[in-house]
Parts: C-alpha cells; structure tokens; sequence
C-alpha cells in the first residue's frame, strides 16, 4: 500500500498526507440527510447488499433514534429530476457511533472522544461522485456540531486487510494507517484481520461545523449500536 511505503512509521503510526483529497462537489441531484422511517428499509437493504458484515435488528433501530446520544446515521440520497414527483433513492449510507476515551490520571474529569465508522458504502453507479466523502464529512460535522462534553477528537475505522482500494481511499483522505494488523477481528472473512486507519479531528473540520444551521443536524444522533465495522464500498 502506498500510505504504509511512502512515509516511515513515526511511533509505531503511518503518518497521513498533509491534506484531504480535493473534494468532488456533490452533483445538485445528491444530498445528505440522517436516516429516516422512511429512508431506513432501503438504507438497510443497501448496508445489506454491499458489505460482508450482518447488523442485527438493534443497529437499525440505532439508526433512527432521535434522543441526544452516540450514533449518527446518514444516507445520500439521489433525486431524478426527470420525474419530479419520484421518491429520492438512498445510493450510500454512513453510521458512526461516538466512542468515549478516558482521561489521562494526570488530567481527572471527562475525557474526549473518537468517532467510530462502523459502515460506509456505496451504490456502484455512483461512485467517484464524492458520495463517500460527502458522507463522510457530513457525519464528522454532525458528531461536533452535537457538541459532545469532551469534544471529538479524532476519527477511525476498522478496514479489511485483503481490501487495498478501501485502505487506500482513507489514506487520500488524511487518515493514517496503523501498521499493525487486528489479528481475527473478521470472523467470517479470509484473511480475518483488519487494518486501522484513523485522523485527527482538526480546525477545518469544526469550522465546517459552524457554517451548519442547527436544522442540518436535527435527529441525527440515536443509541450506541455495537458490532464490527465495514467499510468497503466508499465512492
């Protein structure tokens, strides 16, 4: 993988490129909103059709849980405007769950914490539109936007260790990869381990979140849904 030859290890961590990939603008028949009701059966049949990991019926329900707490779940929708009264179609989806990292003894009180993709996918035929980065930044503005107590600090995600192009997607996005492999973390995949990637959550990212309106966050956030990750299909 390029990210793990090009630059050397600085204590024990892949260091990431110095910025994101130029970002694509979303085409204007794409948007991104949290998960739905109504969204909801075709954001699962999508989770369903593009990764290898089964969700059980609590990480739906995660999805749409509308009381402040630690998941948030998004889709990109896709409007044909050749026929204006059609529903959108859900062509990619995102959920991410707010995990807590302890304080320092040296530093007693409320620790920060990390946001963690547990999904990112999708549809074929819209891929290298920028959905996944669109997902992806969305949901890091929403995770700060919710203003959590510690504040977020950075953002990661378990990445199968056969899938290059995925690994490789991250790392165009500032994320660096950890050089160690997460022995037997796939249980049901071969090979079973998974690679980390992760970045830090920075100043361009919280001022992305203030130029949000607070109705673009609304009834993003839901309950913690636990389980492995997959991040396959980005776009």
């Amino acid at each position: 993988m390029a990210s793990a030859t090009q630059n050397p290890p600085i204590n024990g961590i892949i260091p990431t490129p110095p910025q994101w990939a130029k970002k694509k603008p979303l085409p204007q028949t794409l948007t991104i909103a949290p998960v739905t009701p109504s969204t909801l059966p075709a954001y699962r049949r999508l989770i369903t059709l593009l990764l290898p990991i089964r969700y059980p019926d609590k990480f739906y329900h995660d999805s749409i849980q509308t009381a402040t707490s630690c998941t948030i779940a998004l889709c990109a929708l896709w409007h044909d405007t050749s026929t204006p009264a059609s529903e959108p179609v859900v062509v990619g989806g995102i959920q991410c769950r707010v995990d807590p990292i302890p304080a320092p003894p040296s530093s007693p009180g409320k620790g920060q914490e990390s946001l963690y993709i547990q999904t990112l996918a999708t549809l074929a035929p819209y891929r290298y539109l920028g959905v996944g980065s669109a997902l992806l930044e969305a949901a890091i503005e929403a995770a700060i936007a919710i203003d959590y107590a510690g504040g977020i600090r950075d953002v990661y995600a378990h990445v199968w260790e056969a899938n290059e192009d995925a690994v490789e997607w991250y790392a165009r996005r500032a994320f660096a990869v950890e050089p160690e492999v997460v022995v037997g973390y796939y249980r049901k995949l071969r090979p079973r381990g998974a690679r980390v990637v992760r970045r830090r959550v920075g100043v361009e990212d919280h001022l992305r979140a203030t130029r949000k309106t607070e109705t673009e966050v609304d009834g993003i956030n839901g309950s913690i849904g636990k389980g492995k990750a997959a991040s396959w299909e980005m776009g």
